[in-house]
């Protein structure tokens, strides 16, 4: 029998998910051209627990990782962007519905950049509210199922950041999820139509 209490939850799930669904067969899917020797050197510069990374077998894409793992690459952990993350980007990207791989790693630098900036002035990250009004979130023709981030304009609080990045979406390995965050890529939300998650969405969310 269903108590109320699970009844209540499986109602909120369903209202408050219904967009963070799989993408079937993303047009960005690829292997990855990344070699063993540059994985090794990685999870060593990044400073990654041997059993918390996996080097991509031939038929795995970044898409779909293996259970209990998430996609990255190495821009992102130039931009500081290194699992497990921050609480900010655990709710940015839960907001978004997409998993840390599909925001395009120019993205990490901004975000990244602006996590520095409130740090250093304000001591605390910046809010979600913040980083809406200071960041413009938008899709491309090339890459429908990434999310890119720019400055708004007028609104530029950090410059000389690198705005275009190649090679990235073939040159990934996967690390281990952390809490809270999606694994397989998503479709994504509207931008511009986010939902306020409850705290009990980040305790149970499975990747």
């Amino acid at each position: 029998m269903t108590s109320h209490r699970e009844e209540e939850v499986v109602t909120q799930e369903e209202e408050t998910f219904p967009i963070a669904v799989p993408i079937e067969n993303p047009p960005e899917r690829t292997l990855t051209i990344l070699s063993f020797r540059a994985f090794i050197q990685l999870r060593t510069q990044f400073g990654f627990a041997e059993s918390d990374v996996l080097f991509p077998g031939p038929s795995d894409t970044a898409d779909n990782p293996p259970r209990g793992f998430i996609a990255i690459n190495r821009q992102m952990c130039l931009s500081g962007a290194i699992p497990p993350f921050n609480d900010f980007l655990r709710i940015l990207l839960l907001r978004l519905s997409i998993s840390p791989s599909q925001l395009h790693p120019n993205g990490y630098a901004i975000l990244m950049g602006l996590c520095v900036l409130f740090r250093r002035t304000l001591d605390r990250l910046p809010s979600f509210e913040e980083i809406r009004y200071l960041c413009s979130f938008t899709k491309s023709k090339d890459h429908p199922s990434l999310i890119i981030v720019r400055s708004a304009r007028n609104r530029k609080l950090l410059s000389d950041l690198t705005e275009s990045v190649h090679g990235f979406l073939n040159q990934f390995f996967f690390a281990r999820c952390p809490p809270g965050f999606y694994a397989i890529w998503r479709v994504g939300s509207k931008i511009f139509l986010f939902l306020f998650l409850h705290s009990w969405a980040f305790r149970n969310l499975s990747c």
